[in-house]
């Protein structure tokens, strides 16, 4: 009985050795292992993050549309939590919607947009927002709100990954809902064109608009100083490639040429924008 149970103690030995050569020899991550402390929430507001971004909660988001797994101990993510929370919280698609909170794990998504690979689970970072508390979202004529207002953005962790966002129907953004790849919103650099038209506008010209229009705005910044931002948006990931243009924008600065060419203008920070909740 003793010999018997020692072989079976034995081949365990054996089984655990082999499965930890597999491991090293062909390179697997035991992704189905989570860490002790995982809970499953249905509101993202209730996740709980752990060191440097790692969801410590199970999520499963609008009925299982988005579902976050927590990473086990052994995986690690490539990308540093500030950059991606610039990137994630600059998307057009969460303009005027709170921020919940932000995290990394393994993210599988019922649906994608059209072209664009399946998100399954794959590892990656999710910020959650909610339009319904900053009234970003549309109400019926009862004063209801049409969906609980809860969108997502997906950013892969690695390099070159897709980026997938969804917002609900019943928020009232057409343009928004949703499978869709979101739209990054970036401050770009520019140069100013010559000198200003016969009522004040000054061109800049910027190399950075992919994929999008441009747009710009300007800010006092003291007595005949004027800070110049161009905007663009940039789509984080497509199968539809799109190459870098040139783009010109002409910019209202003062109402006549000689007020315009007296201002001193300056750059505005270039980067991810960070997308805020309207005031008021």
């Amino acid at each position: 009985m003793k010999n018997a149970l020692g072989n079976v103690v034995q081949s365990r030995v054996r089984l655990g050795a082999i499965g930890l050569m597999l491991v090293a020899v062909l390179g697997v991550q035991l992704v189905g292992v989570m860490p002790s402390s995982a809970s499953t929430v249905t509101n993202p507001a209730l996740a709980t993050v752990g060191a440097a971004g790692r969801f410590t909660s199970e999520i499963v988001f609008d009925g299982g549309i988005i579902t976050v797994r927590p990473a086990p101990a052994n995986a690690a993510t490539l990308q540093g939590i500030g950059a991606v929370t610039s990137k994630i919280w600059a998307s057009a698609q969460l303009s005027g919607f709170t921020h919940q909170t932000l995290g990394w794990g393994y993210v599988t998504m019922k649906g994608t947009p059209k072209g664009e690979k399946a998100v399954n689970n794959v590892l990656g970072w999710v910020g959650f927002a909610d339009g319904n508390t900053s009234g970003a979202c549309t109400k019926t004529t009862a004063g209801k709100y049409r969906s609980n207002g809860e969108a997502a953005v997906f950013l892969g962790d690695a390099n070159f990954s897709q980026a997938v966002s969804y917002v609900p129907a019943g928020c009232g953004f057409p343009d928004r809902t949703g499978y869709r790849v979101p739209q990054e919103v970036v401050s770009e650099p520019w140069v100013k064109v010559g000198t200003a038209s016969a009522h004040g506008a000054v061109t800049f010209r910027t190399a950075q608009g992919l994929c999008g229009a441009i747009e710009g705005s300007t800010r006092a910044r003291g007595t005949g100083i004027l800070e110049v931002l161009l905007y663009s948006q940039r789509p984080d990931w497509s199968a539809t490639n799109c190459a870098a243009a040139v783009l010109k924008i002409a910019l209202p600065l003062a109402k006549t040429a000689a007020k315009a060419n007296a201002l001193r203008l300056l750059h505005g920070h270039t980067g991810p924008v960070r997308q805020v909740v309207n005031a008021g």
